[in-house]
């Protein structure tokens, strides 16, 4: 089983982004460790718009925040 480590910053900023879609239900969070420093967080989900579905993709923390 893999973990991912999520600090109370990362999930405030969860609930920031998913407070301005409110008909986003489910979410995935990513996350990618290759650079060997730390984890680059990113969620995505999936929004329609203009009768159109699409993935959308916001990262929630990356090498800024080390």
């Amino acid at each position: 089983m893999e973990q991912i480590w999520l600090n109370r910053k990362d999930i405030r900023k969860i609930q920031k982004i998913l407070d301005k879609f409110p008909e986003v239900e489910s979410f995935e969070l990513l996350y990618d460790c290759k650079s060997g420093i730390g984890t680059c967080i990113r969620i995505k989900f999936q929004v329609e718009m203009n009768e159109t579905i699409g993935d959308f993709l916001v990262p929630v923390s990356s090498i800024e925040d080390w």
